[in-house]
């Protein structure tokens, strides 16, 4: 039975080795060594292990391709032998035979990240052991998998396209499309969904704001649409009457910035403070190049605020937050695929995956005692290999966490990400480096939700003074 092993754990437990001849060779960037990880019981050369990494370099060399694995436990990276394929001896023995034509066919592409299972042995050097590698596998979805969906992408942004274009009435064709009602009619099942399932935890719906001075006020969320002031260039030309008139008005003075809102939450907020738990699913606004899903100019969004009462909900803080989103998601995605005729619109929308709906109800399975897997933001960036300056996650990053954490298959929560790439309303740790909050990172997806718990110490809201005072007075008379 093979061992499962980082690759700093195969050089700590082998680094005592003899050195005996060697086919490939372990080199070291850093001499810093991790004391703080638990001890595992010592290899004895010859010893069957499997382990995971980043392919980082590969060559052919001869009758052999050589491979470079790196992961985020140490500096230092592993040299493979990997046979392509191996062949079998008359007494049962591998030996490493190699086809020249399919050599670079086989390997996988540097980047890619992959375990392998194989023989450890002694090698020559001060590190000097060897992987003779016997099988290989993704880690995560395969090239192929990922062409599929680059395709898949490619054809969305192209449906997206249209859609932005469709904004001009003369080119409308496509609101009358099948596609557009059918993903009308299933766009409208989910809105009702999280509707009346809200409204069974006893939130009240909200109207907010469209226009709005408050919502960017408390930093981050987006780049806002800024509007002229009404009644100069936002509405239609004044005609040479009014203009003449209006110049002979003494001057006004000009009037505050006004943004089409990019988040809701400055509205809802006070609304919780006398309504209890509110939501509004409402159009937000963001001044992007719109020809991604990723960059839309316009979108709808659901903000929930929720008021938590008692000191342990206050402590738990975006822990419950993400229990409820967790039951929330997985109560709308079973209800809307178990509504009659919706798997005709939703098999429809899904082109040729028929079994998207069937896919999407296994993904955000839920059960009492089962939760997504979690993760702090400081451990994706030690799982990742990232350095330790990195304050965010790209796309890429997020897609390869949650092959790493969740499979591929399951959601995966990011918590704890740094102070200072946040806004202020959100709760800080003791030391204020990181707050309570967590994004959800979803297969195929990316980010799909956040959430955090509310800072409710009013010395600490006034800390920074980038909130308003309206904002920090609700920490005085409601708690």
């Amino acid at each position: 039975m093979s061992r499962r092993l980082s690759i700093s754990q195969i050089l700590s437990l082998t680094a005592s080795s003899p050195s005996p001849p060697p086919l490939f060779h372990l080199f070291s960037k850093s001499k810093k060594t991790n004391s703080n990880r638990p001890q595992s019981p010592p290899l004895t050369l010859p010893a069957q292990i499997q382990s995971t990494g980043v392919v980082t370099a590969k060559r052919p060399f001869g009758s052999f391709a050589f491979m470079f694995l790196e992961d985020a436990t140490t500096t230092k990276r592993l040299q493979c032998i990997v046979p392509t394929p191996p062949h079998q001896t008359n007494n049962n023995q591998s030996e490493f035979v190699f086809s020249e034509s399919k050599r670079k066919d086989e390997l996988p592409a540097v980047g890619e990240r992959i375990t392998v299972h194989g023989t450890l042995v002694k090698g020559r050097g001060k590190t000097a052991v060897e992987l003779h590698v016997d099988d290989w596998a993704f880690a995560g979805r395969s090239p192929q998998q990922r062409q599929q969906e680059e395709a898949a992408a490619n054809a969305a942004q192209i449906d997206e396209a249209t859609a932005d274009r469709s904004r001009d009435v003369a080119a409308s064709s496509s609101l009358t499309s099948q596609r557009t009602a059918a993903l009308s009619r299933l766009r409208a099942a989910f809105d009702l969904a999280f509707r009346l399932r809200l409204a069974d935890e006893g939130a009240t719906a909200v109207t907010v704001p469209v226009l709005t001075r408050v919502d960017t006020e408390a930093g981050g969320g987006g780049t806002p649409f800024r509007l002229d002031a009404v009644g100069q260039h936002f509405f239609a030309p004044q005609s040479a009457h009014s203009a003449r008139a209006k110049e002979a008005q003494p001057p006004t003075p000009a009037a505050p910035p006004v943004s089409l809102t990019v988040s809701s939450q400055l509205h809802l907020e006070p609304l919780a403070a006398s309504l209890g738990s509110v939501f509004s699913i409402a159009p937000q606004f963001r001044a992007e190049a719109s020809h991604g899903a990723r960059h839309l100019a316009e979108f709808t969004m659901l903000e929930y605020e929720q008021t938590l009462l008692g000191e342990a909900d206050v402590r738990a803080g975006g822990s419950v937050v993400m229990r409820q989103l967790e039951l929330l998601l997985s109560s709308v995605v079973h209800g809307v695929a178990a509504r009659p005729g919706v798997d005709v619109d939703w098999d429809y929308v899904a082109g040729d995956e028929g079994d998207t709906r069937h896919r999407a109800v296994e993904l955000y399975a839920t059960t009492d005692g089962e939760c997504w897997p979690r993760i702090t933001f400081a451990e994706a960036v030690q799982t990742l290999g990232l350095p330790a300056t990195t304050n965010d996650l790209s796309r890429p990053a997020e897609a390869r966490l949650v092959d790493e954490v969740g499979g591929g298959v399951r959601p995966v929560f990011v918590t704890d990400w740094p102070a200072a790439t946040k806004p202020p309303y959100m709760l800080q740790s003791e030391d204020g480096d990181t707050v309570d909050c967590f994004d959800l990172l979803v297969p195929g997806v990316g980010e799909l939700a956040g959430g955090s718990a509310r800072e409710y110490r009013h010395a600490r809201i006034g800390q920074n003074g980038l909130l308003p005072h309206w904002y920090r007075t609700l920490r005085l008379t409601h708690g």
